[in-house]
């Protein structure tokens, strides 16, 4: 029996310093390419303001019996208002452009209007893109309402199903992929 002992010591050590050096050596790494590419936090919406904006084009579905075509039309109807549709870490709102009927700048929340409440329920109708804390999801309202926060790689296929969708419903028979493994094909 001690011998067995003797043998599993060492080999428990060996495994223990190598978990140990492996932490080390991923912790060195990240902090080497956090150092060489630091993340920049960036404005975006809060859970609350993305299920504020998704109430609001409820609203409006219900009251016109078809989508806003925009965010602005939002504003505009008196359903939300422009700090609605902007962090909370913005010091300046920016404005509605009296000429053009659009935001001076980009909301911080991306809208597809070109989903219909018919289409499937998990494409994308609303979701932030820029991320105040490296670690934060990236938020997402889907076609039927369900909020979920997604990590990068989720983000992107939630994207390419709702851009696939849309494309599909635009230019019949012809296939629009945003995946890098497909050719999105030239409409000219």
């Amino acid at each position: 029996m001690k011998t067995g002992h003797i043998i599993l010591k060492p080999f428990l050590i060996a495994a223990f310093l190598a978990v140990i050096l492996f932490v080390f050596l991923y912790m060195t790494e990240r902090a080497e390419r956090k150092r060489d590419n630091p993340f920049i936090p960036q404005p975006t919406l809060t859970e609350s303001q993305i299920k504020k904006v998704h109430q609001a084009v409820a609203a409006y579905t219900n009251k016109y019996d078809r989508r806003p075509g925009t965010l602005e039309a939002l504003v505009n109807e008196g359903l939300l208002t422009p700090k609605d549709l902007f962090s909370t870490d913005r010091e300046d709102i920016p404005a509605i452009d009296k000429s053009t009927s659009r935001f001076t700048v980009t909301p911080d929340v991306i809208y597809f209007p070109a989903l219909k409440p018919t289409d499937p329920a998990d494409g994308v109708l609303l979701c932030t893109v820029l991320l105040k804390d490296e670690d934060d999801p990236f938020l997402v309202i889907y076609n039927d309402g369900r909020f979920s926060a997604l990590k990068s790689r989720e983000l992107i296929e939630a994207l390419n199903r709702t851009y696939e969708h849309i494309g599909a419903a635009c230019i019949p028979n012809r296939p629009i992929s945003l995946r890098q493994d497909r050719v999105i094909p030239n409409l000219n």
